[in-house]
Parts: C-alpha cells; sequence; structure tokens
C-alpha cells in the first residue's frame, strides 16, 4: 500500500522540479492529489509558497526574517542619465523626516514601470503631521507605522540616500491603494515587475499577504505562475 503513495511523491517532485513551482491544480491533473502533497510536505521534500502553489526547498530565494531591516545598496539600478529623477527623490527624502519613495514612484525607481510621474509619491506614517515643502512636488500617502518601516531600501549615490520600497511590496501597496493609484495600474506593476523579474513569486506572495491583498492580487498572481 505504500509503495503507490511513494511513486506519487516522487513523481510530484519531478513535476515540480521540470515546473519550477507546482500548480495542485495541475497536479491532481496527473493524479497527484492532496494527500500525496501533505504527505511530501511533512517529509520536508516539498513546500508550499502559496494556497495551491509548491516548490522544491531552496529553489526559490527566500525573505529575511527581519523584514524591517533595510538593504543598503551602493548605487540606483537605473541607468546614469536618470541621475536627475534620483537627486529629486533624494531631496524629497532628505527633506521629509522619516519619508519613504512608494507607490508609482517606486516603480519608477525600480524601473518596473517606465512613465516618470509628475509627482514624487512619499510613503509617511499616519499620525505623521503633512509636511510643509512647496518647492518639490510631494504627493503624499498615509501608511499604517509599521507597513511604512517593512520592505524598506536604501540606495546610495553622490553622497545622496535614498529609502524606497522593494519592488515586491511597492507592487502589493499599489493593490492596497488601488482607490488612487488605479486598479488598472496595480495589475499592470504586477505583470511588468514578474515579467521583468525584479521579484520572485515568493517575494511577491509574501508581500501580498503582509499587505492583505490576497482577495485582489492573488488571483493576477496565481494566473501567471
Amino acid at each position: 500500500m505504500k509503495k503507490p503513495k511513494l511513486d506519487k511523491i516522487e513523481q510530484a517532485i519531478e513535476l515540480i522540479r521540470e515546473a519550477g513551482i507546482g500548480r495542485a491544480l495541475h497536479l491532481r491533473a496527473q493524479g497527484i492529489h492532496q494527500q500525496y502533497l501533505k504527505m511530501a510536505r511533512e517529509r520536508g521534500v516539498i513546500v508550499r509558497i502559496a494556497p495551491g502553489l509548491y516548490a522544491l526547498p531552496g529553489s526559490l530565494r527566500t525573505l529575511p526574517k527581519d523584514t524591517e531591516s533595510k538593504f543598503h545598496l551602493k548605487s540606483p539600478p537605473f541607468p546614469a542619465n536618470r541621475v536627475a529623477e534620483f537627486d529629486r527623490m533624494a531631496e524629497g527624502c532628505a527633506k521629509v523626516k522619516g519619508g519613504v519613495i512608494c507607490l508609482l514612484s517606486a516603480l519608477c525607481f525600480h524601473q518596473i514601470m517606465g512613465k516618470v510621474p509628475s509627482e514624487i509619491w512619499m510613503a509617511i506614517a499616519a499620525s505623521a503631521k503633512r509636511p510643509l515643502i512647496f518647492e518639490l512636488p510631494l504627493h503624499f500617502v498615509r501608511y499604517p507605522a509599521d507597513m511604512l518601516a517593512k520592505g524598506v531600501e536604501t540606495y546610495h549615490l553622490n553622497r545622496k540616500t535614498i529609502q524606497v520600497h522593494c519592488p515586491a511590496k511597492a507592487v502589493a501597496d499599489c493593490f492596497t491603494y488601488s482607490g488612487t493609484v488605479g486598479h488598472e495600474t496595480a495589475v499592470q506593476a504586477l505583470r511588468q515587475c514578474w515579467s521583468q523579474r525584479k521579484a520572485s513569486v515568493t517575494d511577491l506572495w509574501y508581500w501580498c499577504r503582509t499587505c492583505k491583498v490576497e482577495h485582489l492580487m492573488g488571483p493576477y498572481l496565481r494566473s501567471m505562475i
């Protein structure tokens, strides 16, 4: 009785290895039902990365345990001819204490979306006093304090610094604030982020759950994998 189960588990491992990510729906079509996936997970030979999605252990990059820590990188991820954009964002970060480049400006920074927004989108704490800055076109978005600090990356160039949300969080935030940026923009950002491999599926699912937008972002994410 045990031998068929072992064969099914081995078959599941091989199918997931070939595909990179295994979908429960596709595995079920091959005769590998939930009981075998559960056994495989208990044995530690596969991991569930999201509802209905499975991968082999170590095949996907995992996020740091401390999601509030900041990543310090030497230079921004865009070409030298876009340094002026970096300077504008850096000036905004310097003027707004605790501010983080977010949403449309974060997508632009990471080159997920090509269009440069006319305003600099800046996340501030929900309880923070609105900064009075008139020399820069700043669009402030209020975030819960805990979500403001998570997924922040720090970039340096020419002694200037930018704090910006990482690609996957910026995408998930677009679904959180879809009433502000537009639902179609959020969907396009997700598709562009995935097609350009700006974030792994693990990252995208992590921020989808952390930002509590599985009901909005999850169906699109599943359809692309």
